[in-house]
């Protein structure tokens, strides 16, 4: 099995362009996970922040890998913008769980700035991107798709798990303001659905109806 398109580079130079190439990406590695029940059901990614469109698609495809059973771990070099970051902290947005401050790392470290983004299916493939000291809005630098190379995979899964030791735990400030804001938005919604007549629910907008 596996994916028929060719998803070893971006085919064009805007951002949609970018982000369907990391869609392939992931749809190829979950693909994978379904179809091998051998695989440990697990996932790496280290991003230069929660903008990075790398993240950006994980979190887009957060009920693909909820369904697939697929335990997300996540190293950002940078937890900037905070709005970004609260979806990854937000239990009913974030790809990596009900509790998902357990899968999240900070590296908080000046020289982890000149590692490269990867994402690793364990010790199976691997996609490497550019180093985490580029800016989020320069893209297409440097893209590498390993799709049956173990070694580098392997190397990619060590190094991940070289730097979940040392980086930091998400700050409890971070973790507080993305609950606020989940918070927030439930009563929001709340208050706005509390406004219609009861016989009228049946035609409100389709985020009300949600599971």
């Amino acid at each position: 099995m596996g994916l028929i398109k060719d998803i070893s580079s971006p085919t064009t130079t805007d951002d949609s362009a970018e982000l369907n190439y990391f869609f392939d990406i992931l749809d190829h590695f979950i693909e994978k996970i379904s179809s091998d029940a051998s695989l440990e059901k697990s996932l790496t990614l280290i991003a230069r922040s929660p903008e990075a469109n790398i993240a950006k698609a994980c979190i887009q495809c957060r009920e693909k890998l909820a369904l697939a059973n697929i335990e997300l771990k996540v190293i950002f070099a940078q937890i900037t913008p905070s709005e970004y970051l609260s979806e990854w902290l937000d239990p009913e947005t974030s790809p990596c769980g009900p509790t998902p401050e357990n899968n999240l790392r900070w590296g908080n470290r000046h020289n982890l700035v000149d590692a490269h983004e990867q994402l690793t299916l364990n010790s199976q493939c691997s996609w490497s991107g550019e180093s985490m000291r580029r800016e989020v809005s320069s893209r297409f630098g440097f893209y590498i798709f390993d799709e049956e190379c173990k070694q580098a995979a392997i190397r990619g899964e060590r190094a991940f798990n070289a730097l979940w030791q040392i980086c930091d735990k998400i700050p409890q400030v971070h973790i507080k303001r993305a609950k606020q804001s989940s918070e927030q938005s439930f009563l929001g919604a709340h208050s706005k659905s509390a406004s219609y007549p009861q016989n009228e629910v049946n035609y409100l907008a389709s985020e009300f109806t949600r599971h």
